[in-house]
């Protein structure tokens, strides 16, 4: 379900993109959130779900720059955060041989009960974690 929170912030990437020139992705249901020397990744705010106001999931879309490991382009990662607890689980990866979760699927790990951590300071995790959580 959709939240007016999910759509407002969804509605604030969709304009920061545009006013960067970025192309979102192939079908604009990713929005990009951010990029290193390595990877871009976009956040696919209609699969926000929130239980109650502590626990929010969202799927992230990598796109590597370089070829990796494992013959991968894309990664797909479906992450949880607890926001009160200010930690974080990732409970399914899937690895793709083309950009934008394209192409034959590589690899795919599910990790339904998985403890939760706390991120490293200025980690990826801890990235998402403080903009889904508004922290």
């Amino acid at each position: 379900m959709l939240t007016l929170r999910g759509l407002k912030v969804g509605l604030l990437l969709f304009l920061i993109a545009i006013a960067n020139g970025e192309r979102v992705a192939a079908n604009d249901d990713w929005v990009k959130f951010g990029s290193n020397s390595s990877q871009t990744s976009f956040l696919n705010f209609k699969t926000e779900v929130w239980e109650g106001n502590d626990i929010v999931s969202v799927w992230e879309l990598n796109n590597l720059k370089k070829q990796g490991e494992f013959g991968q382009f894309s990664e797909l990662t479906y992450w949880t955060f607890n926001c009160v607890k200010r930690s974080y689980v990732f409970r399914q990866i899937m690895q793709y041989d083309e950009k934008f979760a394209q192409g034959n699927q590589l690899s795919s790990a599910s990790f339904p009960n998985r403890e939760f951590k706390y991120p490293k300071p200025g980690s990826i995790a801890d990235a998402l974690m403080r903009f889904m959580c508004k922290l």
